[in-house]
């Protein structure tokens, strides 16, 4: 059933048309993603389903009594905790359940008081008949999926970093019951764990949603459609974001061959036209002929080209010197500021490698990244490079290009050897046209930034790359081209990523940062993944053998495993389920289950908490 429609969008900013004609709709519980250049106007899509931005043309449709929840801008706070934030979404509830505490208080005052027993008696009915245990522990299991802690429950809002702060309006607008969920980058400041949290959860919603990001592995599990805006235009393409770019290069390859046939055509009659225009002078006949063929090439239809290739940017790493094959030797580094991000960190990086840093927020890898590049110093160890290695360094929030200069003069203040039209042509090759190259960099977008970076690394001719998520602001089209910039690269790699896809298609090593638990795979990102998956069974299958036998015996073979690590592992997989559960709408009307699984839930945390003061001892 069709919730929610568009028909016949158009819009445009200024001199620029965003979409054209566009036709969308949202059938019950589909999970669609939005995708397309930045710029394209998907953001503009979705403010118009929510009626914060006008149509010039067009209209929306909504069936009857459907609701939205729009990811945008997080409005005022105040100086509310996270868990009363959060728990604005059930504002009934979460008035009743103060009042109850607060009766509690008077009652453990005076406990005979028979008008406070019988309130409090009425507020507890009450809450538990509108489901006030599982609004409640629905909240915190979202927070807790998406990277909060319990002790972070009662921290205020405005305490909050600007990620956590979008983290916590994700939170909150995931805890209301709506129709249709819109979400304009979910992704962005979630570490790998809350991305696989946030992954199965959407998954699961019964609600609608619509998506905008441009993470693909993301959108590979989430969507079963993908909706394209694409020069104004949209098409829809059935399956997720795979499925959508081998169809796309299917219709790229029949979309271009049409255009160079309609050239053809086109190229034949202007030829035509020609000959009979250079015989017209001297014969009426000719001249003619020649009206007719103009009149023909004026009618004849006339495709545009396919954009999926010709508007992406040309990117071509090259290194200015060749080097040995040890790039990087790393022995015992450690650095830590409040408290220790990493320690006796050793690793070997040779010439051709691509190695992704990965690991949970605040795990230290911008500052491996600022170590690597010289930008600070280690408390132990040391870096030691090979001879000729020469670094060249994207920085995640691109502090070199804070500054008022147009693009033009700043790429010629630092390459020199490149004059304006030579400056012009390049910038051209990477999206920059006509008088857009005399902006201000202060005032271009973050994908627009990130463009100038790559490059002016490109121009660098750098042989190691340091990237600190480099893939950032970029739309797919451009991630793309990266990834085939990086992998036809002849020097050395060193990045951070949190985009799965992108360390998919170009590593072949992985260093994961992860306190204690520090090592280095060899593989990409997916093969990690299964190694993870195949760890976890392995586990639980061990543990279950364990507990079939009646009389165990000490075994002789050498421990393969930490059986504290082990317990860890089993209790944190019991304990996502049991997050999930409370997600389902169906415990709702249970209070008994609700109440079982809030025990077990703090079983399995107090249990966890013991192991990892264990743990820790023990390591």
């Amino acid at each position: 059933m069709i919730i929610l429609q568009i028909s016949g969008a158009y819009k445009r900013f200024d001199e620029q048309v965003l979409f054209n004609n566009l036709n969308f709709q949202v059938r019950q519980g589909e999970k669609i993603g939005l995708i397309g250049r930045n710029g394209s106007g998907k953001t503009s899509m979705l403010r118009a389903i929510e009626g914060n931005l006008e149509l010039d043309e067009g209209q929306v449709f909504f069936g009857k009594d459907v609701t939205t929840a729009y990811l945008s801008q997080m409005p005022e706070a105040g100086d509310k905790s996270l868990l009363e934030y959060s728990m604005e979404a059930y504002e009934e509830i979460f008035k009743l359940e103060d009042e109850i505490y607060r009766l509690q208080l008077d009652i453990e005052k005076d406990p005979y008081n028979e008008k406070l027993l019988e309130d409090y008696g009425h507020r507890l009915d009450h809450f538990q008949a509108i489901n006030g245990y599982a609004a409640s522990s629905k909240v915190k299991g979202i927070l807790r999926g998406l990277g909060f802690e319990e002790k972070d429950f009662s921290r205020r809002v405005s305490s909050l970093s600007g990620g956590e702060e979008r983290r916590l309006y994700l939170a909150r607008l995931l805890a209301e019951e709506v129709d249709v969920l819109l979400l304009d980058e979910p992704t962005n400041h979630l570490d790998m764990e809350a991305l696989a949290w946030l992954e199965v959860y959407l998954s699961s919603l019964k609600s609608a949603v619509v998506l905008v990001t441009h993470d693909r592995e993301f959108l590979d599990r989430t969507v079963d459609k993908i909706y394209e805006i694409e020069g104004g235009r949209g098409r829809w393409f059935p399956g997720n974001y795979s499925a959508y770019k081998e169809k796309k290069r299917q219709l790229y390859l029949q979309e271009q061959r049409a255009y160079d046939r309609n050239q053809e055509k086109i190229k034949a009659e202007e030829e035509k036209l020609r000959q009979f225009k250079d015989k017209a002078h001297s014969s009426a006949k000719a001249a003619i002929r020649a009206k007719d063929r103009e009149k023909k090439l004026q009618r004849m239809e006339r495709l545009e080209a396919p954009l999926w290739i010709s508007r992406n940017m040309t990117l071509r790493f090259k290194a200015a010197r060749a080097t040995g094959q040890d790039i990087l030797k790393i022995e015992n580094l450690a650095k830590g500021f409040d408290k220790p991000l990493f320690k006796e960190l050793n690793l070997s990086v040779y010439k051709g490698d691509i190695l992704g840093i990965i690991g949970p927020n605040g795990s230290g890898k911008t500052t491996l990244m600022n170590l690597l590049f010289g930008q600070t110093s280690p408390d132990e160890g040391r870096l030691v490079f090979g001879p000729g290695v020469d670094r060249g360094y994207y920085k995640q929030h691109q502090e070199e290009l804070r500054t008022s200069m147009d693009m033009v003069s700043f790429i010629n203040s630092e390459f020199f050897q490149y004059n304006h039209g030579e400056i012009r042509s390049l910038l051209a090759q990477f999206l920059f046209t006509g008088e857009e190259v005399f902006k201000s960099i202060d005032k271009l977008s973050g994908g627009e930034k990130a463009r100038l970076r790559l490059l002016m690394l490109m121009l660098e001719e750098r042989n190691l790359l340091l990237l600190d998520e480099p893939t950032n602001h970029l739309d797919i089209y451009s991630k793309e081209t990266l990834e085939e910039a990086l992998l036809h690269y002849e020097g050395t790699v060193i990045l951070v990523s949190h985009d799965r896809y992108f360390l998919n298609q170009v590593c072949n090593r992985l260093l994961v940062l992860d306190g204690d638990r520090t090592r280095v795979f060899e593989g990409n990102y997916a093969l990690y993944e299964e190694s993870l998956a195949s760890k976890s069974t392995s586990v639980v299958t061990n543990k279950k053998r364990k507990t079939r036998t009646s009389s165990p015996k000490p075994s002789k073979e050498k421990k393969l495993e930490d059986p504290i690590e082990e317990e860890l592992l089993i209790l944190e997989e019991n304990l996502q389920k049991i997050e999930l559960a409370f997600l389902d709408e169906e415990i709702y009307n249970d209070s008994q289950m609700i109440k079982d699984l809030s025990i077990k839930r703090d079983n399995y945390l107090q249990r966890i908490e013991e192991l990892y003061e264990l743990w820790g001892e023990e390591n």
